[in-house]
């Protein structure tokens, strides 16, 4: 706003937030100036959240023969901070099941828990889902994108020469 205004003039002052814990955090803008009232305050407030980090963002499986599961692969969430994430619920469609150490648990800053997932196809060509993460601790849903290719395996006689 520099060191004096005009009469009649205004300025914009802006402030960020960058919360390090996952709680609502409370502060005074203080305003100093000759006009009457000073200094003038500000009242702010705003909310942390605790944010999960995945990796991989997504997974590949290549080619599958229909109705078989392939090797398992891997996704670890950690809590990146901002406070205790809940991991309320972890869900997948049905070519893709999974099975997790996540869901219904708290995660601390720092921890992290494991989803293994498959790929079954159930018909052949190029299938996609989407694993879904749902998180409390700022509340939200985190996705990892799955792909795989099924075929079909043809059984020939074998013929006795």
């Amino acid at each position: 706003c520099g060191a004096s205004l005009a009469a009649a003039a205004s300025c914009t002052v802006q402030v960020s937030f960058s919360p390090s814990v996952a709680t609502v955090r409370l502060g005074t803008l203080t305003v100093a100036d000759s006009a009457a009232g000073s200094p003038h305050l500000v009242s702010l407030a705003g909310t942390g959240i605790a944010l999960p980090f995945l990796v991989p963002g997504s997974l590949t499986f290549g080619v599958q023969p229909v109705g078989r599961a392939s090797a398992g692969q891997t996704v670890v969430i950690t809590n990146a901070g901002g406070g205790v994430l809940g991991i309320s619920s972890v869900t997948t469609g049905g070519e893709f099941p999974q099975s997790n150490s996540c869901a219904g648990h708290s995660l601390e800053i720092g921890a992290s828990c494991s989803i293994t997932v498959v790929f079954q196809p159930a018909a052949s060509g190029t299938r996609t889902g989407q694993l879904s993460i749902a998180y409390s601790g700022g509340g939200g849903n985190a996705t990892v994108v799955l792909y795989g290719t099924g075929f079909h395996q043809l059984l020939l006689p074998l013929v006795a020469r």
